[in-house]
């Protein structure tokens, strides 16, 4: 029984301001090369890890256009509803959803939290089940994530949340591969964190983020690394691999990184002109605007950084000189 995985399409009938291409197009030949690699490898269902699209109710032309790319598929979808699919990130308006009326119709099946799809093919039985998003997922328990009842031979969970192998800053919701460990899921596939993360194998376990199969912001990470779906063969023994897509450009040629790159310069010039004039030794009777005024003009500041850092100065005098990097 071969499955192939795949999350974070996030259709659409736009570009991001953030991409040099034609976003829809380059999507689409993107979900061709799936079909094409489903009838390669001889597939027999497809897994799609949530944000099938960038929004709960897409245009009608836009659907139409990869309806008939998943319909073409020929295979079984089954899939979790991401943040995206769903409006107010409530898993009860999915049936006012574009993917909710894909379900309905039978194009993709969703699968709902407690739900549980058999497969049997060949004397193996596979047990999928399914965590969709839900603002609660990534509270530290880990309990989305966790399968604790396992009635086949081979179960796996797909869950879209942010599981990730690193700590992250804190205000940030998510959760730790670590903390899923007592899953009795053989393998979890995760969406949702774009940027994927390394295969973990242990105990016989395997937890897989390929990465979204999308690229939408233009963070160096989605730059650096290229679209790729997952492919799991269960014949007696679980075997992994990863395809990368052929279709899908170097992050370079299709992420802009203009306006994030002219942000961090103004940021470094202004972090620059801070410290010039506290460093100047010129005390605080002397009238500051002056003597910005004469930086400015001789490293050719813009005014706009000029008028910050005055701001800046100002509120650290209200603080005691205490908040000259605070804001």
């Amino acid at each position: 029984m071969k499955f192939l995985f795949f999350t974070d399409t996030h259709i659409r009938g736009n570009s991001p301001a953030n991409r040099k291409d034609n976003f829809p197009d380059t999507l689409e030949a993107k979900l061709c090369e799936i079909g094409d690699i489903i009838g390669e490898e001889s597939i027999d269902y497809a897994l799609c890890g949530g944000d099938l699209f960038d929004s709960p109710m897409p245009s009608i032309s836009v659907a139409t256009r990869f309806v008939k790319i998943l319909k073409g598929m020929n295979v079984p979808i089954y899939a979790v509803a991401g943040n995206h699919d769903m409006y107010g990130h409530n898993p009860d308006t999915l049936d006012r959803t574009m993917i909710g009326f894909l379900n309905s119709i039978g194009i993709v099946s969703l699968i709902r939290p407690g739900q549980r799809v058999m497969l049997e093919e060949d004397g193996t039985r596979v047990q999928l089940t399914g965590q969709e998003f839900i603002y609660s997922l990534d509270d530290g328990s880990g309990d989305g994530y966790i399968v604790k009842d396992k009635q086949a031979d081979v179960a796996i969970h797909m869950v879209h949340g942010f599981l990730t192998d690193v700590r992250m800053f804190e205000g940030v919701r998510y959760t730790t591969i670590d903390a899923i460990m007592d899953t009795k899921a053989d393998i979890t596939l995760a969406g949702h964190n774009h940027a994927g993360f390394k295969d973990v194998i242990q105990s016989g376990r395997y937890i897989i983020n390929p990465g979204g199969l999308a690229r939408i912001t233009n963070h160096l990470s989605e730059i650096q690394r290229m679209p790729q779906v997952v492919i799991i063969d269960i014949d007696g023994e679980i075997n992994v691999k990863k395809r990368r897509l052929k279709t899908a450009k170097k992050g370079e040629e299709v992420l802009d990184r203009t306006a994030l790159e002219a942000t961090r310069m103004h940021r470094e010039k202004l972090e620059e002109f801070a410290r010039q004039i506290r460093t100047s030794g010129i005390g605080r009777a002397v009238n500051i605007r002056d003597i910005i005024d004469e930086i400015a003009a001789n490293e050719d500041i813009e005014s706009g950084v000029k008028e910050e850092a005055l701001r800046r100065i100002a509120l650290a005098d209200e603080s005691g000189g205490a908040a000259d990097e605070e804001v």
